[in-house]
């Protein structure tokens, strides 16, 4: 856990704030689900890693297909699922011993959250390649195809 503690927000962030983006889907995703700043659980692909066993953290797997979405490509892709607390059984003093889920360089409080996010929305949005219409889309958009929104966009 402390490994993905070390990267995931590095390469989240610099996912999100690619520019231009490597993948329209992915920005779409990463925009709707709104700003990761703890561990979560992921990783896998269903064909060689199951969906969700990729990374430290499993979550039982009735609930895998509840953070889970069909690409525009017809492929199976996890939504990453973000721990809230953490902990692990310590054997030594018989009880649980709590973890900080907060990934490294990520913002801790709300307003740090917000004030990053807002951040990376604003540069999306000066973008010569993404720009406000496209990102308005992609973050009211069902499937990135078609980037027509599914309610207005204020």
């Amino acid at each position: 856990i402390e490994s993905e503690k070390e990267c995931l927000f590095a390469k989240y962030s610099e996912t999100i704030e690619q520019d231009p983006p490597g993948c329209l889907a992915t920005l779409r995703r990463l925009i709707q689900s709104g700003p990761i700043r703890t561990v979560y659980s992921g990783g896998g692909n269903g064909k060689y890693v199951p969906s969700h066993e990729g990374f430290a953290l499993r979550m039982p797997s009735e609930d895998i297909p509840n953070w889970q979405q069909v690409n525009d490509k017809g492929d199976l892709v996890d939504i990453p699922r973000p721990a809230l607390n953490l902990r692990y059984w310590d054997a030594s003093t018989g009880g649980y011993v709590s973890l900080d889920p907060t990934l490294s360089g990520a913002p801790t409080t709300s307003e740090e959250v917000d004030e990053w996010f807002i951040g990376v929305v604003r540069k999306l949005k000066a973008s010569n390649y993404v720009g406000s219409d496209i990102l308005n889309s992609l973050a009211t958009s069902e499937r990135t195809v078609s980037v027509e929104p599914t309610f207005e966009v204020a």
